[in-house]
């Protein structure tokens, strides 16, 4: 009874305190991930873990000499190097005397965890990478959201730099602050991370380019999950290392009432479009793959070339983005397939990010400095 009374206070203890839960199979061929709710306590998860463990021996010793006080036979828990011990004591004093020792640890213990615990409720940006920027988003779940614990451990530069994210924090809407902090071998080859709500159930979600450095980059979602920033689902990496995606957009496509994420990987050798719904511990590929398009300039710190916009009417945006020569804007209509509807070439190859200036009007930065008007009807100037 005692035992089970202990770990059940652990489970629970540990839940409080932001430790992610035992992963599913699914999970396996990921990165070791750690949860903590204070970055910038590196001692925190072991801390942690020692008061969980005091909290439930101390509890459980008290319940035990109670419960051996009614039925007349005194026992005392004794804890000797992490390990609960059993022995008998007589008279009522020791029972009492344990009992007290118990809930005094117990509330010492729950003290120094609110002290090491407590929610930050603003986001301390010290941590973060040289440029890049706090997502912020409204509703439930993660409302902010950037990268931390800026690593030089994987020489790829594809972003302009070498300076890659080693952990995820996020400002939950109660003002929470969580961090998730990705083994040796993965970086998040990213600048800023976005927030979306993909599954439709009112909490958002936080979408990033998470990379193993053995096989390449790959698309991940994280989000909270009884108190914790965890990983919910992830694509395969693209199967080398030095391979990129980018993250196109995320936006109703296909009409249904939830977002969907239209990722381009490999946006410099061959352009693979894809679009992915999360799913249940997953992220289904729902259009795609289909090749010959690119987001984005190698080098450069712009993650996206590509825009999601309405350019109809008809209450479902197109995924307006360059092909492979980046001297031709596509716009793809991905509500029931993969199909082009309009096209205009460019003079010279594009620069920047495509911007909506009007309905059915979007403009294009050229490598020249100059810029290309693009419309839906009539000419384009």
């Amino acid at each position: 009874m005692v035992e089970s009374t202990a770990l059940e206070m652990r489970r629970t203890l540990t839940g409080t305190v932001g430790s992610n839960p035992t992963p599913s199979a699914s999970f396996l061929n990921e990165p070791v991930l750690r949860s903590a709710n204070a970055p910038r306590r590196r001692e925190s998860p072991r801390l942690a873990k020692r008061m969980v463990m005091l909290v439930s021996l101390s509890l459980a010793s008290s319940v035990q000499a109670k419960s051996l006080k009614s039925s007349g036979t005194k026992e005392a828990g004794q804890v000797t190097g992490g390990v609960v011990r059993t022995m008998r004591k007589k008279g009522q004093a020791a029972s009492r005397h344990i009992a007290i020792r118990g809930f005094a640890a117990a509330l010492w213990a729950l003290a120094m965890s609110a002290a090491i615990f407590a929610p930050a409720a603003s986001a301390d940006t010290n941590d973060r990478l040289p440029d890049g920027q706090i997502a912020r988003a409204s509703g439930d779940g993660p409302v902010a959201a950037w990268y931390g614990r800026p690593t030089r451990r994987y020489r790829h530069g594809v972003l302009g730099d070498d300076v890659e994210g080693g952990s995820l924090l996020v400002v939950d809407s109660r003002g929470t602050r969580h961090e998730i902090v990705l083994s040796d071998e993965f970086v998040f080859e990213d600048i800023t991370p976005r927030i979306a709500d993909l599954d439709g159930d009112g909490s958002n979600e936080v979408v990033a380019i998470r990379t193993d450095m053995r096989a390449g980059a790959a698309l991940a979602i994280y989000g909270l999950r009884y108190g914790a920033l965890v990983e919910l689902a992830a694509t395969a990496p693209i199967g080398r290392p030095n391979r990129w995606l980018s993250v196109a957009a995320i936006a109703d496509f296909r009409g249904e009432g939830r977002n969907t994420i239209a990722v381009v990987k490999t946006p410099h050798i061959g352009g693979i479009l894809e679009l992915y719904r999360l799913g249940d511990g997953c992220l289904e590929t729902v259009r795609g793959p289909t090749t010959g398009y690119s987001t984005h300039r190698i080098g450069s710190r712009e993650l996206t070339l590509a825009l999601a916009v309405d350019l109809d009417g008809d209450g479902r945006p197109e995924l307006v983005l360059p092909d492979q020569t980046l001297r031709r804007i596509v716009a793809l209509d991905l509500s029931t397939g993969v199909s082009v509807r309009h096209e205009w070439p460019l003079p010279e190859p594009v620069a920047g990010r495509v911007v909506a200036t009007a309905p059915g009007v979007l403009r294009v930065p050229l490598e020249s400095g100059r810029h290309s008007v693009l419309r839906t009807r009539g000419p384009s100037p």
